[in-house]
């Protein structure tokens, strides 16, 4: 089906979904008032069972390809999306967790939240100097991000890139 849209199965996939799913759940929950911070359990059924299916779903769609999963770098509250950093914080602290998932386990993690954590620190400026907007890191954060993505695809196999 890929190889349709791009005439050969990609090499590599990534895979995030967490700022969709939390303001669907906001959604879903009647747009309560804002920070919304997701219950615990249903952040827990995320990451045990949604997210791995949604990356078993992605492997199956592209057997041939590699996946990998990131994590996302903090974001500014901004009403109207039900976003909250202890959403972030939360989901980014189960993909990071050693107990993860074994379903999750057989991918790889690019931690770009902690990347854009690093880029903002090393600058010693506020996170804001490194955004483009509320939820997104800027040009400099991207660049790094691409090239951690880049960099994870020559691992695969130098021989069989294909971009």
């Amino acid at each position: 089906m890929l190889s349709s849209f791009f005439g050969q199965q990609p090499t590599a996939i990534v895979v995030d979904s967490s700022l969709w799913d939390v303001t669907s759940w906001w959604l879903q929950a009647g747009k309560p008032a804002e920070p919304f911070v997701a219950p615990h359990a249903r952040v827990a059924q995320w990451c045990q069972n949604d997210f791995p299916a949604l990356a078993d779903s992605v492997q199956a769609v592209a057997p041939t390809s590699k996946v990998a999963f990131r994590t996302v770098p903090q974001l500014k509250f901004a009403p109207g999306h039900g976003q909250s950093e202890q959403n972030v914080e939360a989901m980014n602290a189960c993909l990071r967790d050693e107990k993860k998932p074994s379903d999750l386990k057989k991918y790889t993690m690019i931690d770009y939240a902690a990347d854009v954590q690093t880029l903002v620190e090393s600058l010693n400026t506020a996170r804001s100097a490194v955004y483009e907007d509320d939820f997104h890191p800027g040009m400099v954060p991207s660049v790094l991000y691409i090239d951690r993505v880049l960099q994870w695809v020559n691992s695969i196999s130098a021989s069989k890139v294909k971009l």
